[in-house]
């Protein structure tokens, strides 16, 4: 053996493969390749099924929000519609003799220049047509309503009737 020469090594200094880096015919840790099967089967089925919990739970906390925030968002159009009509009488009113109109139809009629205030009646949040109370010796100004989301006078909650007066 010459001095450049290298003796063998008795055994590989490397450690046998272990893990999820080993072969699967690869018997050294003691475990059988059919148990490593299905300890991956186990733990999928276990990472699906907690999966499945997370999402629940998530929609649990999230779509309550959602539904809550559409509520709000027909509130927030019902009540700009009911102000854009306050508005538009008090437009009328200025122009016809601080007199309001009887009702909210002759909106829709064309004035001496052919224009009109309103193009259709208006319509809530929840699309019910507005109400309308016409100004009286008691009330010197008109009401504009919405009966809520149920359409209906009174009501709590999204049912709440909004009003405003002109």
């Amino acid at each position: 053996m010459s001095p450049t020469d290298t003796p063998p090594l008795p055994h590989d200094p490397r450690p046998p493969p272990a893990g999820q880096w080993s072969h699967a015919g690869d018997t050294s840790s003691g475990e059988q390749p059919k148990s490593k099967l299905w300890l991956w089967i186990v733990l999928g089925v276990g990472g699906c099924f907690g999966s499945i919990v997370v999402v629940g739970l998530v929609a649990t906390l999230v779509v309550p929000q959602i539904v809550r925030k559409l509520g709000t968002t027909e509130r927030k159009q019902t009540m700009f519609e009911l102000l854009r009509v306050s508005e538009l009488l008090k437009k009328y009113a200025a122009e016809h003799g601080d007199r309001y109109p009887e009702s909210l139809e002759l909106l829709l009629q064309p004035g001496p220049d052919g224009s009109t205030y309103l193009q259709e009646l208006p319509h809530d949040g929840w699309g019910h047509e507005l109400s309308y109370e016409p100004a009286t010796s008691a009330n010197p100004h008109p009401g504009i309503l919405s009966f809520g989301r149920d359409g209906v006078p009174g009501g709590t909650g999204a049912d709440t009737d909004l009003r405003v007066d002109g």
